[in-house]
This record gives C-alpha cells, sequence and structure tokens, in this order.
C-alpha cells in the first residue's frame, strides 16, 4: 500500500488532458508532442494525462497508442506524473495497453467504464478488480456518462474505491453536489478530479484534488493561476484569476462543435509546430474557423507564446 500512497502525494493540482497530435499522413506527430509537453510543463501544471477523451483514443489505433505512451514518457522525463488512458470497448484491450504503459514507466492509469452494452454494477466492479489484480499501477476512474451511457453515482465510486489501486476520480459531470458526495465520502486518501478548469475553484472549495483540463493544453498557465492562489490562501485572487481564465474560453467559441481540433489550432498560433488535424470521424475545421482563433489569440496578446 505504501507505493500507492507515494502516487497519492503527486496527485494533485492540474492535471493537463493532452492533445495528441498528427501529421497530415495520419501518423503520430512526436515532435509536436515534444513541444506541447514541454509547454504545459514549463508553465506549471502538476501532471499529465495521455489517450483520455481530448486525446481521441476511440479512434487511434494500439499501434499509436503505444508510440503515444513512449513518447510522453521519454519526453517528460519523471518530471511529472503520466497517467495513461487506458479505457477500451473489452477487457483484454484494457490490460493490453495497461501492461505496456506500466512496462514503459508510466505512473497510473485513468479507465473509464467500457462503452456500448449496459452493464450491472456488479459487472463494473468486477471489471476493475480484474484489471486491479493483473497490472501495478494506481488507477484514476474516469466518470463521463454523456460519453459513456453509464454513471459512476456516489455509491458506485466508494464501493470501487475499496479496490486498493484505485486512488482517485476524474469526474466529467456537471452536478457539483454529486463530486462533492464522493469527496466526502471515500474514507481513505483518494484524489477527486473534475472534468474542466471551469468547475476547479468551486472543486478545490469542496476539498478536491484539482482539475483534469483539455484547456490547460492551450491555457495552462491561466489554469494553474487559479490553482495556486486558492492553495496560496488568497481568494480574491483565485477569482481574479478564474474571471481572466473564463474570459479566454471565448478563443474557441466558434468551433464548439470541433473542440479537439479547435484547441490544436490555438496551440499552434501560440507557436507550438503543430497540425489541427484530428482522427475521423471527428469534425476539421473549417478555415474560417481557423481564421477566427488565430485572431482570437492574437487579441488576447497570446500569438507565438510558447
Amino acid at each position: 500500500m505504501s507505493w500507492l500512497l507515494n502516487h497519492m502525494k503527486k496527485w494533485e493540482g492540474v492535471f493537463t488532458i493532452m492533445l495528441n497530435p498528427f501529421r497530415k499522413d495520419g501518423e503520430v506527430d512526436r515532435n509536436a508532442m515534444r513541444q506541447s509537453i514541454d509547454f504545459v510543463i514549463n508553465h506549471g501544471v502538476h501532471g499529465l494525462v495521455f489517450l483520455g477523451s481530448t486525446g481521441e483514443f476511440p479512434y487511434i489505433q494500439m499501434k499509436d497508442k503505444k508510440t503515444i505512451v513512449d513518447t510522453a514518457v521519454d519526453v517528460t522525463n519523471g518530471r511529472l506524473p503520466v497517467i495513461i488512458g487506458s479505457s477500451a470497448f473489452g477487457l483484454e484491450d484494457v490490460l493490453e495497453l495497461s501492461q505496456y504503459s506500466q512496462n514503459a514507466g508510466a505512473d497510473g492509469l485513468m479507465i473509464a467504464v467500457p462503452i456500448y452494452y449496459q452493464l450491472s454494477t456488479e459487472s463494473i466492479i468486477n471489471h476493475y478488480k480484474t484489471i486491479a489484480s493483473k497490472i501495478d499501477l494506481p488507477i484514476l476512474l474516469y466518470n463521463f456518462p454523456a460519453t459513456t451511457h453509464w454513471e459512476m453515482t456516489p455509491d458506485i465510486v466508494i464501493q470501487l474505491a475499496e479496490i486498493d489501486k484505485v486512488v482517485g476520480i476524474k469526474e466529467s459531470i456537471r452536478d457539483l453536489k454529486q463530486v462533492e458526495t464522493v469527496i466526502k465520502g471515500v474514507t481513505k486518501p483518494f484524489s477527486t478530479f473534475v472534468g474542466g478548469s471551469v468547475y476547479l475553484l468551486e472543486a478545490l472549495k469542496m476539498g478536491g484534488a484539482g482539475a483534469a483540463d483539455p484547456l490547460a493544453n492551450l491555457l495552462p498557465e491561466y489554469v494553474v493561476a487559479v490553482y495556486n492562489a486558492f492553495r496560496g490562501g488568497d481568494m480574491r485572487e483565485a477569482e481574479e484569476a478564474k474571471k481572466k481564465l473564463d474570459s479566454l474560453r471565448s478563443i474557441t467559441a466558434s468551433a464548439s462543435n470541433a473542440v479537439h481540433a479547435a484547441i490544436k489550432e490555438g496551440m499552434k498560433a501560440r507557436g507550438i509546430s503543430m497540425e489541427s488535424i484530428v482522427k475521423s470521424p471527428l469534425p476539421q475545421l473549417t478555415e474560417r474557423q481557423k481564421e477566427d482563433i488565430q485572431k482570437k489569440v492574437k487579441a488576447a496578446g497570446l500569438m507565438n507564446t510558447v
């Protein structure tokens, strides 16, 4: 159990749900990955999560997922915790990527419930128990009912938290009362992250660990400013930092139908050599959307500010 607690000490703050950049030929862009990892680390984030929903994991082949794992671990080089999303339709694929990630040197896993079939609570609990019995890495649960169509209620999360290797959860939900119930209901050390920086400050007030946030790809320093001000005891500064962050959300507003590509385009405008290409069938940006994002990045004074 001690090795789990050692991991836990690091699992709080702003964890960036990393984008996965691709070249025009569809291959993983390892150079852009390197730049984006260095970018968010240099701007103060506290952890990195690869192959989450923002990382387009449902549409990436296993061989490319392994390339992403290798690059993530190599480039990060121990500077921050590296968590790999190993969610998949079936147990075998979850175990394959989880074992690969463990061997590569990842620090943990983030795993959502298997999608497609309506599974019983017992089946879900057994799924996580099986993974935990075969993998020696801490597990971050991933509750995203909008995509999995299966909700981890607080009662279920509390049951899953009884599994030794389950050490936290990313709550991609809007019901903060439910998040608070989890924070108060789990009795062991447990990292409860909200799934977006829009809820970060409220979650911290409840005793949450932080945010596992996609916007921290594009605006890492602004998300981190909210967290650092709160932890420093300056609530007024935290509120001001949140207002500033919220004002910058408009950068990608014109492409709300293509948020993955929009964040990539914003990062490109900030100076990272990255294409805004996303995996099909996710929507690509129109030229008008690209121009709008670039104009807003420039207006915010963020053009080429890597």
